[in-house]
């Protein structure tokens, strides 16, 4: 199962350490949110979406979980 924010990730060519670097966050919250275990806060959801450069509805639905690819 993978999600779209991974697959944005992924293209943007950034790890998940080096995603949580630029976010300021743990990277084991990034990686809980591209697994869907966690829901992802207004926002990191926004600031996930400008870093990537990726509409924040493509990534996540409404309540904040990352949508399956």
């Amino acid at each position: 199962m993978t999600t779209k924010l991974r697959q944005a990730r992924l293209a943007a060519g950034l790890s998940v350490t080096q995603t949580g670097f630029a976010l300021r966050v743990n990277p084991s919250l990034i990686s809980q949110i591209e697994s869907r275990s966690r829901y992802a806060y207004p926002k990191i959801r926004r600031e996930l979406a400008k870093l990537l450069q990726v509409n924040e509805q493509e990534l996540f639905d409404p309540e904040g979980m990352a949508k399956l690819a």
